[in-house]
C-alpha cells in the first residue's frame, strides 16, 4: 500500500492522509510521479508495474493511458523508459535502483553485480549478444542499492552518488563528456 500525504504549506491538514493506493501484490520498491504530480508510477518485488491517480489513490487501469505523460523522475527499473537494462535471460530481480541524469540524456543504474551502469536514455531495447548497449563499471565489493545524481551538473560534467549494501560504502562517480557521441566514466571516490 501507498500512502499519500498532503505536504503542501497552504494545506489546512498539513500531513494528512490525502488517500491510500492499493494493488501491489508486494512491498513498493520504487515510486515515480509525472511534473504536475497528478499521476505516480510505482515498481514492487513482484516485478509489477502500476499506476495511480493522484489526489484520488485509485489505479489506472490502462497503463497506455499513461504513455506520454512527462515524468518528474524516472526511478522505476520496470518501465518502458528501462526496458533495455536487463540482461537477456534475467528476470529483473538483479537491478537494484535507476536514476536519470540532470541532463535526461542518461540512465544510471546499480545491480547485484556490484556494477554502475550507464545507458542513453531512454532504454528501451536490450542489448544484442555481443553488442553491450552499456558502460559499466565496477567500484563496490558488494551489490550496490541505490544511485543518485548530484543537483547542478552542467552540459559537460555530471556527478552520480551510488551506495552500496554489506560495503557500507558511498561512492562518486564523475561523468565528462568528451564529444559528442562519447563520455569517460571517471574513477570513483569514497564520500
Amino acid at each position: 500500500t501507498i500512502y499519500l500525504h498532503d505536504v503542501s504549506p497552504s494545506s489546512a491538514s498539513l500531513g494528512g492522509e490525502v488517500a491510500r493506493c492499493f494493488g501491489h501484490s508486494s512491498a513498493i520498491t520504487h515510486l515515480d510521479w509525472t511534473v504536475d504530480s497528478y499521476v505516480l508510477r510505482s515498481n514492487c518485488k513482484g516485478h509489477e508495474l502500476r499506476f495511480f491517480d493522484v489526489p484520488s489513490g485509485q489505479q489506472i487501469a490502462l497503463a497506455s493511458a499513461c504513455r506520454d505523460l512527462e515524468w518528474a523522475t524516472h526511478t522505476a527499473v520496470l518501465a518502458w523508459h528501462a526496458l533495455g537494462i536487463f540482461a537477456r535471460g534475467r528476470d529483473g530481480s538483479g537491478v537494484q535502483a535507476a536514476a536519470r541524469s540532470p541532463s535526461g540524456s542518461l540512465l544510471a543504474t546499480v545491480d547485484d553485480l556490484s556494477l554502475v551502469n550507464l545507458y542513453r536514455f531512454p532504454c528501451p531495447k536490450p542489448e544484442k549478444p555481443g553488442a553491450p548497449n552499456r558502460h559499466a563499471a565496477g567500484g563496490h565489493s558488494s551489490p550496490a542499492l541505490a544511485c543518485v545524481w548530484a543537483e547542478g551538473a552542467s552540459s559537460s560534467h555530471e556527478t552520480l552518488l551510488t551506495a552500496g549494501g554489506q560495503d557500507l560504502c558511498v561512492l562518486q562517480w564523475s561523468l565528462e563528456r568528451r564529444s559528442h557521441n562519447r563520455m569517460m566514466f571517471g574513477a570513483a571516490t569514497g564520500v
